[in-house]
């Protein structure tokens, strides 16, 4: 254990008493008969930690939820977008490792929805980034707020309709959308593909029919 991660008292009672206070002090020795006991003690140093929801472009009635893993307690949230959330702080101490892992999504929402990140703030901090790194605990008492904050990725859904047949289309484009096939059953009846996460907002994206 690392002596910066604690602090250290020391005291004496019995026939000789010192209260209790920092280390490297003397006392002098009574005639009593009484033996003297001093006691040292190491306390490792505690720091509040709190999670914090942030939605940007959340839709309303996804849901997300992470509770941490590693500390000595873990925090936790569970958030309905788009409001944020605060959790409730928890006891950690220094030299606690905590894992900040990947949210789970509900309510419609998948982790394909929304780009995530992390980052944390006071007495421990940690650069805003992905998720599923961890958390050094420092020595500090400064309370730490982890905030995830997810942004709503952006969306593109192809609909298909052929008229005077039926098949299997195939379609391709950028930004992230991959291929899909779409299957059409009767003449002149719309069909939707699953909608397809983009890379990123404000890209041109082409969608390309192979014909």
């Amino acid at each position: 254990a690392l002596a910066a991660n604690y602090t250290s008292t020391l005291a004496c009672t019995g026939g000789t008493t010192l209260a209790s206070g920092a280390m490297n002090r003397s006392i002098t020795i009574s005639n009593s008969a009484t033996p003297t006991v001093c006691t040292y003690t190491n306390s490792r140093i505690a720091q509040n930690l709190n999670l914090v929801k942030q939605w940007s472009g959340g839709v309303t009635g996804h849901t997300a939820t992470v509770t941490t893993t590693g500390g000595t307690n873990n925090p936790t949230f569970s958030s309905t977008a788009p409001t944020a959330t605060t959790g409730t702080a928890v006891t950690v101490y220094a030299g606690d490792q905590v894992v900040l892992p990947a949210e789970t999504f509900g309510g419609g929402s998948t982790t394909a929805s929304y780009a995530a990140s992390v980052a944390c703030t006071g007495g421990s901090t940690l650069a805003s980034g992905a998720t599923g790194r961890t958390l050094s605990i420092s020595n500090s008492t400064t309370a730490t707020t982890c905030t995830y904050t997810n942004t709503k990725v952006p969306t593109v859904t192809i609909t298909k309709i052929s008229n005077g047949g039926t098949g299997t289309f195939s379609f391709s484009g950028t930004n992230g959308f991959g291929s899909q096939n779409i299957i059409t059953a009767t003449s002149g009846v719309a069909v939707s593909g699953a909608a397809r996460a983009l890379t990123a907002a404000g890209t041109a994206t082409t969608l390309t029919e192979t014909v």
